[in-house]
């Protein structure tokens, strides 16, 4: 009675699991049968993730490539579920392309949650984020949101793969100054790298500069003090000719004192005053000579 009463009381589904598990074991005696899992189902979901485009090209049964289509501001055909330029398409790729005409792509929303590696994602906005000013009056990083803040408005080259084809568009997208910073940070990074190597190597070249022109000036003062010892030199042999000049002359004038020292005594008897003054005068020419040789 109870297993009657689950069986009533169960739901469409419930009831057709039931029966055929019951039928399998009656009539073919086997075990229940493997029912078919819920996820090798897909959803519309699953196939609007799985075929969406950032943009739809000509080719594609859409705009121009790069640009959004005349149905951007997220309009529908005249035909109700039906989309432009959707006769070469199959179902899933019109259920995909029908969600894409319904998003808005005057700006982008970012995802900067991997802005380090360089990695950013870009999605246009959808009529009820329109509606609030999603992205437009406020920050349009996801994770931000702030409107209390000065935005900016960038346009940006978005290059990307999707379906293994490599695409890009330019796309406008506006932020605060702090997210400003992670959606270049990339770009700055490579500039501030390479403005830290131009200044390592001009201060290099300059350190070697500066070592170029110490060199220099240590050889040239060398140079010049070689000349200097050389012309010191030549002075000192001139003084120490000018010094033997001033001895012999000494030297003579000693051996003339000399002699006249012998004559004045032969003649001490006859002139003693003479001899005496004749020896002052040569000793104070002496005492001069001394003293120009040794000042």
């Amino acid at each position: 009675m109870s297993r009657e009463h689950d069986v009533l009381s169960a739901n469409a589904w419930q009831r057709h699991q039931h029966y055929l598990r019951t039928f399998s074991l009656a009539h073919r005696g086997g075990s229940a049968p493997q029912l078919a899992s819920s996820k090798s189902y897909s959803t519309d979901a699953d196939v609007v993730r799985a075929h969406h485009r950032f943009l739809w090209d000509e080719v594609q049964g859409g705009s121009s490539s790069g640009t959004a289509d005349s149905a951007g501001d997220g309009t529908m055909d005249s035909r109700v579920g039906s989309v432009p330029g959707s006769d070469a398409l199959t179902w899933e790729q019109q259920l995909a392309k029908r969600y894409w005409h319904r998003l808005f792509k005057e700006y982008v929303l970012a995802d900067l949650s991997r802005y380090r590696d360089g990695d950013i994602g870009l999605r246009w906005r959808t009529e009820q984020e329109v509606l609030n000013g999603r992205g437009q009056f406020s920050c349009g990083n996801k994770a931000c949101n702030r409107r209390d803040l000065p935005l900016t408005s960038y346009e940006l080259h978005f290059g990307y793969i999707e379906h293994g084809e490599a695409r890009e568009a330019l796309v406008k997208v506006r932020c605060c100054q702090t997210c400003a910073e992670k959606l270049n940070y990339r770009g700055n990074r490579d500039r501030d790298r390479a403005e830290r190597k131009r200044a390592r190597k001009e201060a290099k070249r300059e350190k070697k500069h500066k070592r170029h022109v110490r060199e220099c000036q240590i050889e040239s003062a060398g140079s010049s003090g070689d000349d200097r010892v050389t012309y010191e030199t030549g002075e000192a042999a001139g003084a120490g000719e000018e010094a033997s000049g001033l001895l012999r002359r000494v030297s003579t004038a000693g051996n003339q004192t000399t002699s006249a020292g012998r004559h004045a005594s032969s003649d001490r008897v006859r002139q003693p005053s003479e001899h005496y003054a004749a020896m002052r005068g040569r000793r104070e020419e002496d005492d001069h000579l001394l003293d120009e040789l040794f000042p």
